[in-house]
């Protein structure tokens, strides 16, 4: 669906598939700025809507798997290629684990 404005609600997944994505073709900065979109977007419970406005707001309430796993493996491939810069993405992890 998109406002008329032309902005349609964006998935967490597709930003840890493009944060993915970005890193293999060498791009660094994107992805970093990704993840931390992410979490910044993260519920207090540690999840994400399914779908959200780039605001932040909800867009449907459903909750998906691979949405709770892409910003985990995108955190984890940053950190592997020391992209990380100043950014921890401890709290984000732990906070989607549940605990």
């Amino acid at each position: 669906m998109t406002t008329t404005a032309g902005i349609s609600p964006r998935m967490d997944e597709g930003y840890g598939q493009h944060g993915d994505g970005l890193l293999a073709a060498g791009n660094t900065e994107t992805p970093l700025r990704a993840l931390i979109y992410l979490a910044v977007s993260q519920h207090e419970d540690g999840g994400f809507s399914q779908n959200f406005w780039i605001d932040g707001e909800s867009y449907w309430r459903g909750i998906q798997l691979d949405e709770v796993a892409f910003p985990i493996l995108l955190a984890w491939r940053l950190l592997r290629e020391g992209n990380l810069g100043s950014f921890d993405p401890y709290p984000m992890v732990m906070g989607r684990q549940g605990t």
